[in-house]
């Protein structure tokens, strides 16, 4: 986050900031996973494009993975390379 407006400058305190986003991460985890629920999913990861419809201009809906398929060799994909060990690791 940043600004040159000196007015806005001074809502920039990093301590207030950091509560407020981690707050924001922890109900946007929260409110993912009863998306996730009310999909028949036991956790957000689980969604896939079958779960999720859009709705087209003339206001019918078709499911995602009718606009979007799956490639045919897609496999899940890893936030961290398996052969990867994290330096540490922090827990709350």
């Amino acid at each position: 986050i940043a600004t040159h407006n000196p007015r806005l400058q001074k809502g920039l305190v990093v301590g207030n900031k950091a509560m407020r986003v981690m707050q924001y991460c922890e109900n946007m985890n929260h409110e993912v996973g009863v998306i996730a629920h009310s999909c028949g999913v036991t956790e957000p990861r689980r969604l896939r494009r079958h779960h999720a419809r859009m709705i087209l201009h003339e206001g019918r809906t078709v499911p995602l993975h009718h606009i979007y398929p799956e490639p045919e060799n897609a496999r899940p994909i890893s936030l961290v390379s398996d052969n990867v060990k994290p330096e540490r690791v922090i827990i709350n």
